[in-house]
């Protein structure tokens, strides 16, 4: 059974939008169950300007278009003000971090360039145990960029991500483990028990026999659905759940073992949720083919927060 030590502090990104703003509050609620600092950064991709002027129309605090063209008589807006009103956000959103954890030790940092690069050099540099995103940002084009912040990471680190959707927390919800009886499982279990003993719920483990492994349950014989379900919750409990729950005696467990698709059921238990806890597969490029599948399905489309942990041989 894997330890998972505190080595650092929780990471989490923050651009602005109500959705990333969801995301580094929750990074502050689970940073003072932890015992842990909290790093909010933000990256900023500085834009050029010309004889302090925006290039084209661009909305700007406190500009009214209707009485303003949005061609050249903007009023001046230079990286200082962008710079100034970004320090007055972050000053805004500490105190929120702190009126709801209060106690917990937050500092930010404006980093330039992408948000990814920018998040996982922030963790590199100190030893974060969790990065921390909302999956959506402002307009369409960042919803499509932050998703693609939060898949870059996934990709690219050996550390547990956690997407926060902007719903609220089921705060009387289990944590739900999917477990598909690989090693991409393993680190998985541990989190999921650890989240759980911090804040008081339960834990759901859904195995679906569509998606096999579990040896190939549990290596033929005569079977029926019904006995492969009894077998593959034996086998779940005693080789995967089994140690930890030794280890946190107060977490509830509940196995569940589904005929369905493992990402479909998966979504449906999102829906009952606090948190969703699945494994994955290794880094680089073939790790980019298996995550194609359910780890990407529930990152996307989950409705509750998802925490995507990579597997022991990462």
């Amino acid at each position: 059974m894997e330890v998972f030590e505190q080595r650092g502090n929780i990471v989490a990104g923050f651009d602005g939008s109500d959705q990333s703003r969801e995301a580094v509050l929750w990074a502050a609620v689970e940073a003072a169950r932890r015992s842990c600092p909290l790093l909010i950064v933000e990256a900023q991709v500085w834009p050029e300007v010309s004889a302090g002027h925006w290039p084209g129309p661009v909305a700007l605090p406190g500009w009214d278009p209707t009485s303003a063209s949005a061609w050249g008589t903007m009023p001046p807006f230079t990286d200082q003000h962008v710079r100034q009103r970004i320090e007055q956000h972050l000053a805004e959103l500490t105190d929120q971090c702190r009126a709801v954890a209060p106690g917990i030790s937050v500092s930010v940092t404006v980093v330039e360039g992408t948000a990814s690069v920018a998040l996982l050099t922030a963790a590199d540099a100190t030893e974060a145990d969790l990065l921390v995103v909302g999956m959506s940002g402002l307009g369409s084009l960042s919803r499509t960029l932050l998703g693609s912040t939060a898949a870059d990471l996934v990709h690219s680190t050996d550390r547990p991500v956690v997407v926060v959707r902007d719903a609220p927390p089921r705060l009387d919800a289990p944590v739900v483990l999917g477990v598909d009886g690989t090693n991409a499982s393993v680190r998985a279990v541990g989190f999921a028990f650890d989240f759980a003993a911090r804040h008081g719920c339960g834990v759901v483990a859904v195995h679906a026999l569509s998606g096999w492994p579990l040896d190939v349950i549990t290596s033929a014989g005569p079977s029926s659905p019904e006995t492969d379900r009894s077998a593959a919750r034996n086998v779940l409990y005693d080789e995967f759940l089994r140690p930890w729950h030794d280890s946190h005696p107060s977490v509830p467990v509940h196995i569940d073992v589904v005929d369905e698709r493992p990402a479909h059921t998966l979504l449906d238990h999102s829906e009952q949720a606090r948190l969703m806890v699945v494994g994955n597969r290794g880094r680089g490029a073939v790790r980019r083919v298996l995550f194609g599948s359910v780890s990407h399905v529930v990152l996307h489309h989950a409705v509750c927060p998802v925490a995507i942990v990579p597997g022991v041989d990462s």
